[in-house]
């Protein structure tokens, strides 16, 4: 009979361990991105940056209808920065996360900065001598 004991009461150690990891907080932060005439904006790199140390913690990309969102974030202090190519960085200042299932940020505005896009070259050759699966190749130009 003493096995029999042993058994009840380490079956309730993992359902004590379980009911504490569940009532820890988590927080699904959602928000959009949209340009200054309020289309939305696909593939703008969303940064959540912890405003105690300031560590990136987490990083997203906007879908095409310019929403995005963090799940499992944790209780503390947050900022938003949103960054893309032809646009000036915006961030949003620092708030709370305290438990609430859902939280959604303001909509987050972004300004186009044409002076950030210019035009690019890209040239490469070829090298003169490759080594191909154990054979040397000569590229003649």
């Amino acid at each position: 009979m003493v096995w029999y004991h042993k058994l009840i009461r380490l079956s309730g150690l993992p359902a004590l361990l379980l009911s504490g990891i569940c009532s820890m907080a988590q927080t699904k932060l959602s928000g959009s991105v949209a340009d200054g005439q309020h289309h939305p904006l696909q593939g703008i790199t969303i940064l959540l940056i912890s405003s105690v140390d300031t560590l990136q913690k987490r990083l997203t990309i906007s879908d095409t209808a310019g929403n995005f969102s963090f799940m499992r974030v944790g209780n503390g202090e947050y900022t938003i920065r949103a960054t893309s190519i032809g646009f000036n960085p915006v961030g949003i200042p620092a708030f709370a996360v305290k438990g609430a299932a859902l939280q959604t940020l303001p909509p987050i505005i972004l300004a186009g900065n044409q002076r950030l896009l210019k035009e690019v070259t890209i040239q490469s050759q070829i090298p003169q001598v490759e080594m191909d699966k154990g054979r040397i190749v000569f590229n003649v130009q």
